[in-house]
């Protein structure tokens, strides 16, 4: 069973909704309130030798989440006690494409260094007249069906990544890159954040870029438009949609 919608964020061709905890929850892209695209997708991260933390479910995580004023940029604050690892993570949908961003401030307050990998796990809804295949690119993965594509990168190259029988692998955070291309409903990437030492910041983004199929063909014009994307500035797009929102409240 879907968990209830506590956010909602998007622009007149997308609309997302994430739970109280920042899980992104919903997508439609086109067709609102009609067809839901992904089943779920999870972002957790590894810390130094850890198995996977969810950033959304964890037994040592506390939570606060807020709207910027007048906008609908949504902000959800995750601190991890165990580690003493605050993350700030921020969702926003461009006004100028049909791109989520998904930009994160890391923080170690802890007084010993914090290996940080993120990892995106990701599976989109299938059925039997429209199956999913998923492929991988240099900087993330693209997940398709007949119609459309969702499309997960960062301006920083994965790790790894892995294609077929995730869940085997998810909850170690080793993915098995075996394949870069497969049919597979659910998929992962992994990056690299690197190692935070006590009292400093590392920020991240991921860019999810959702394409209507008959517009960019799962093929090099679809690449071409990850890779234009992939130079779009977080921090400006965030700005630029909250300046959108202030004036048209």
């Amino acid at each position: 069973m879907k968990k209830k919608n506590d956010a909602i964020i998007g622009n007149k061709e997308i609309i997302a909704s994430f739970s109280k905890k920042g899980e992104w929850l919903r997508l439609d892209c086109k067709h609102l309130d009609y067809r839901q695209l992904i089943d779920f997708y999870h972002v957790g991260i590894t810390v130094n030798d850890s198995n996977i933390l969810y950033l959304h479910e964890d037994v040592n995580n506390r939570y606060v989440q807020w709207y910027t004023p007048d906008s609908n940029v949504l902000h959800t604050q995750i601190e991890n006690t165990y580690f003493q690892l605050q993350v700030e993570q921020t969702d926003c949908v461009s006004m100028k494409h049909n791109v989520c961003i998904r930009h994160y401030v890391l923080e170690n307050q802890n007084n010993i260094p914090l290996d940080i990998r993120m990892l995106v796990h990701s599976k989109l809804v299938s059925h039997t007249n429209d199956r999913v295949g998923s492929r991988i690119g240099e900087k993330g993965m693209v997940q398709y069906s007949h119609n459309y594509a969702v499309c997960t990168f960062s301006n920083q190259d994965m790790e790894t990544c892995q294609l077929n029988r995730t869940e085997e692998n998810i909850q170690s955070g080793d993915l098995q890159a075996n394949d870069y291309i497969g049919m597979s409903t659910d998929s992962s990437v992994k990056y690299n954040i690197g190692t935070l030492q006590p009292g400093e910041k590392k920020e991240f983004t991921l860019y999810i870029y959702v394409n209507d199929n008959a517009t960019y063909p799962v093929a090099e014009a679809l690449y071409e438009k990850v890779e234009a994307i992939q130079k779009m500035d977080a921090k400006k797009e965030i700005q630029s949609t909250i300046r959108y929102w202030k004036k048209y409240v």
